[in-house]
Order: structure tokens, then sequence, then C-alpha cells
């Protein structure tokens, strides 16, 4: 509490960030950590470290790459997510109401439905905690956008019409308080709860409601990114509010995935740029650009990034497992620096040396632990325990490449 208290002080009033500080805490312990308050334990020390270290950078209006790399359960998820609704809030106080202001990717829709599920029951207690202190206007909305989006409430009309008025279910998404599967209402235009009647005007998949609504949160894909939101049909989505740029299980872009990331973090950055800068490649506009003339694209994405505390979220499974951390460092800076692009990279880098920060921010997750318990013999010998597992596996993988008719592999494997 006291960290994002800290943050929002930073551009709020002290009785606002309070308020607003309050509001997410008491929304985090009941709807994520389950604890009745504080004193219980909210935040593990490799969450409270990133948080803290993300606050800094954008109270200082620093750009950053932050990298989440560590095993699958140490709620990396709610490091990011929590951060982002800080910068909303962020956001709306300063005035910028309308417009998307964070952009998560996810590389599959179970993944992003499965996510979209948690942070909805987050935001369903967050929001109902401001509406109790008067300060709704500072509620947060979230969209998901992919290839099941369908493009209008008509179509969801026309679903129902052909299933002789049933229900129509929204993507198998549950309801944060009895758990039955919310529904679209198309009348109404909200997805609401058959069950317990609750409504959910802040949400939604429907093309039409997210051009126009522009939700603070959207879930999305790189393909739907590509083909679909950087267009001139829906390019708005992607304007001057955009805070931050969250990619989900960054390990797994290798190879042309990873090429066409870089690609599309530049495209979008230079996109940003090009509004920041009023230049348009419409022949009406009064900057518009010069066929005939060169650009350096990175000098005006270094610019905007000027002065702006932009951030890039990397959250991805271990990258190393290298004997030290300082190597593990490393490793993690150069996976960055690879997946964001080299040279997109340096801008970040260029910007935050000469402001006396690192270009990335990580804290390597097992050198935090060994810190907190490498000093107790139960972990110690549970390290040991790990160890010869990992013997054990590397042992017996495959069969021989000398005998491939006969397995090594003993039969109780």
């Amino acid at each position: 509490r006291e960290a994002a208290k800290k943050y929002f002080e930073s551009f709020a009033d002290e009785n606002l960030a309070r308020a607003l500080s309050d509001a997410l805490t008491s929304a985090f312990l009941e709807s994520v950590a389950n604890k009745r308050s504080l004193e219980e334990g909210a935040l593990s020390e490799y969450q409270y470290v990133n948080l803290c270290s993300l606050f800094r950078y954008a109270s200082n209006n620093v750009p950053s790459i932050s990298l989440l790399a560590a095993p699958t359960g140490t709620g990396k998820t709610w490091v990011f997510v929590l951060y982002i609704i800080a910068r909303i809030l962020e956001a709306k106080i300063k005035g910028e109401i309308s417009g998307v202001k964070v952009v998560i990717i996810y590389p599959r829709k179970a993944l992003a439905r499965d996510q979209f599920e948690r942070i909805l029951k987050l935001l369903h207690f967050f929001n109902e905690e401001l509406r109790r202190k008067g300060l709704e206007r500072y509620a947060v909305s979230l969209g998901i956008w992919d290839g099941d989006s369908l493009e209008n409430w008509r179509k969801i009309a026309e679903m129902r019409k052909r299933r002789a008025g049933q229900d129509v279910e929204f993507r198998g998404i549950k309801c944060p308080l009895c758990n039955a599967k919310l529904v679209y209402r198309e009348t109404e235009k909200i997805i609401t709860c058959p069950s317990c009647g609750a409504t959910y005007d802040y949400v939604g998949d429907v093309r039409e409601w997210i051009s126009k609504v522009q939700p603070d949160i959207l879930i999305t894909n790189f393909w739907a990114l590509n083909y679909r939101l950087i267009s001139r049909r829906h390019k708005h989505l992607l304007g001057s509010s955009i805070r931050c740029i969250v990619i989900d299980e960054a390990h797994v872009l290798k190879d042309l995935e990873g090429a066409f990331t870089s690609y599309l973090l530049c495209r979008i950055l230079l996109r940003l740029a090009m509004q920041y800068k009023g230049v348009s490649t419409d022949p009406s506009a009064p900057l518009r650009l010069d066929p005939k003339a060169e650009y350096d694209a990175l000098d005006w994405i270094r610019d905007y990034l000027k002065g702006r505390n932009f951030t890039i979220v990397l959250s991805s499974a271990t990258i190393s497992t290298a004997p030290t951390a300082n190597e593990r460092f490393k490793d993690a800076e150069e996976f960055a620096r690879n997946l964001v692009y080299p040279r997109l990279y340096e801008v970040f880098k260029s910007i935050c040396k000469g402001r006396g920060f690192n270009p990335i921010i990580y804290h390597d997750y097992d050198e935090i632990y060994q810190k907190l318990y490498g000093s107790k013999p139960a972990f110690r010998k549970l390290r040991r325990k790990i160890d010869v597992v990992v013997i054990v596996c590397l042992l017996y993988t495959s069969p021989s490449p000398r005998d491939l008719s006969t397995s090594r592999m003993p039969s109780s494997a």
C-alpha cells in the first residue's frame, strides 16, 4: 500500500493518493491474495521489489523495459497488473480520461481468456471500492480483441436468434461474484450474469464496443495488432494515451515470432512518435512525409520517449540457469535487447543512462530467495533434492542414438 501511495502522491494530493491506494490494496487482498489484512502479507519479496522499481522509473518520467523472468506461479502477472492499474489512474488524474492506456499481448487465446477472467475479478472489487468512496470516475475498463471478437452487437442478436432465444455466453468467462458464466445482453449492449444479475458495463469484446469505448486495458495478440488495430479504421485505439505495452509468455517468442515482435514494437512506437510530432502520411495534413526525403525513425522515437515514462514489460519464464547472478543478468539483458530490437533497446539505454538509470529493470528471482531463505537448513536440503532430480532426469532422457530400436529408459519411468 505504501509503495502505491508514494507513487500516487507524485501526481495527486495526499488524500486522493491514500484513497486510491487503499482501494487497490483492499481489492487485491480480497480478490487475489485472499487475506483479511496487510498483516497477513500480500506481495512476495520478488513482487514487491519489481513493483517498487517500476514505480521509481515512472515517477521520474524515465522510459523503461522491465523483464519479469521467474518460474510459473511466482506472481509475475500481478506485478504488471497492479502497475498498469496505477498507470491508468495516473492518466485519469491528469485528465486523460479517454483512450486505450495499456495493451497486453498474449501469444495464445486460451491464456488471454484465463488472464482476462483473473483481471476482471480484481477490477470488479477495485471498481466497487471506488464506487463506495465516491471515486467511480476512476473506474478501470477492460476489453479483449482477437479473432473471436464479433464485429457488432447485431451479430450477437443473430446468434441468439439461431439458438432459439438462448443466451450467448461471453467466452465462458465466469462471474467474479457467483462463478456463473457471463452472457451478452445485446439490447443493453453490456455483459451480465444470468444468475446473480450483476452487470459489467466496463468489460467487453465486441469490436463496435471497443472502438467506441476505447477500454483502459486492451488484451489482444500480435496478429490482431498487426492486421486489425494498426489500420486506418482502428488506428485511434493506438494513440497518445498509450502508457504501457505488456508482452506475456515472452520466452516462447523465438525465431520468426521473435523477429515479428521486434518489428511490431518498432511500428507501434513509430506511430506514437509520428502522432507526437504531428507528422502524417495524409497529403492534406499540415505536416506530411516527403516521399523523396530520408528520415531517421529511431530519432523520432527517441524524441517521443524523452521525458516520458513509457514502459515495455516482458513477462517470461526463467531465462537463464547460469550459476551466478551476474551471468543471469547479462543473459536477461541480452534476451530483452534482442526481443525488443537491438537498435530500439539502445534508444531506451541512452535515455536511461543519461538520467542515471539502468536500461532494464531486472531482479534475479534466485538471488532474492537465496538471500531470504538460503541460510535455512530446509532450503539447503530442498536444493540438494532438486540437484538430484536434475541429474536423474539427464541420465534418463531418450534412447541412445547408437541403438534407436531399444530404449534404455526404465519401464517404471
